[in-house]
């Protein structure tokens, strides 16, 4: 994988084909990245802008606008940024999310996105 053409060397890394393939199926390690970016950058932007948003909108602090939701998706990036993916033993429950999982490593699933995703869908927000 490089910048331009093939032949011109630009190597940026390498990837077997085979790794590539295995990487790429369902639930394999690229979807689990892509996941995890997008759980990091959705609190990201939650946090830094669309809370702000919602609190001017409703005339209080942004630090006043409450979802549980988003609650579990600080835990969940905490995990990802600051355990290298891993849930550890002290972890806290979730109050929304159905993940069921044990301390050891954070895979995000597709069924895990899914459930998310149906969630995101239906957030509510309190002013508290």
């Amino acid at each position: 994988m490089g910048a331009g053409p093939p032949d011109e060397g630009n190597v940026h890394s390498r990837v077997r084909m085979r790794d590539a393939v295995k990487y790429s199926e369902k639930d394999g390690e690229y979807a689990d990245r892509i996941a995890k970016a997008m759980f990091v950058t959705l609190y990201a932007e939650w946090d830094e802008r669309f809370r702000k948003m919602i609190a001017t909108e409703c005339g209080v602090a942004a630090k006043q606008i409450k979802s549980d939701l988003m609650g579990d998706v600080r835990l969940v990036r905490h995990w990802i940024v600051h355990n290298k993916s891993v849930v550890n033993k002290k972890r806290h429950d979730l109050k929304v999310l159905p993940w069921q999982f044990d301390a050891g490593e954070l895979k995000i699933t597709a069924d895990r996105f899914a459930a998310f995703m149906v969630l995101v869908n239906q957030t509510e927000f309190a002013i508290g």
